[in-house]
Formats: C-alpha cells, structure tokens, sequence
C-alpha cells in the first residue's frame, strides 16, 4: 500500500510521484509474481539512481512477507548489498 508520495507541481500541472523505495518495489513486483526480469533490471536502476534514498530493509521485509526471498537475495547481490 501507497502512504506517501512527492508531489511535483509545474505551472497548472500536478504529478504525484512514488517514493525511490516505493518504485523500487513496484518493478521488484513484475519480477517477484511473473518472472520478469526487466523488473528486476528496472528495480536496480531505480536504485542506483537513488540508493541513498532506497529502504532496502523495507523492501527485503516485504519480500520475505511475500514468499520470494530468494528473490530478494538476488537483488541484493546484484547492488552489491550483504544479504
């Protein structure tokens, strides 16, 4: 679930836009459920772009909550991250 997200204004425009933790799960998602592993390489250039603003042990807890640890795992080593 979405609790917090930035809001860019421009003019009379409004975009609400994710959180970097968030994105991250949301292209982990894609990978996690369906295998596809252009989300995991999309959840990694999220995170390369915004690692000091990523929540990896968030991500890692919601992995775990949904059964794909392994999965995690393989994102971690992928950044670098012990895990």
């Amino acid at each position: 679930m979405i609790k917090s997200w930035s809001t860019v204004r421009r003019d009379d425009e409004v975009l609400y836009v994710l959180s970097p933790t968030d994105s991250c799960r949301d292209r982990l998602a894609s990978f996690l459920f369906w295998n596809d592993f252009s989300g995991l390489e999309q959840a990694l250039a999220v995170f390369h772009a915004r690692s000091k603003e990523v929540d990896l042990n968030l991500i890692e807890d919601w992995c775990r909550r949904e059964r794909h640890s392994q999965k995690f795992g393989l994102f971690a080593s992928r950044i670098g991250a012990a895990k």
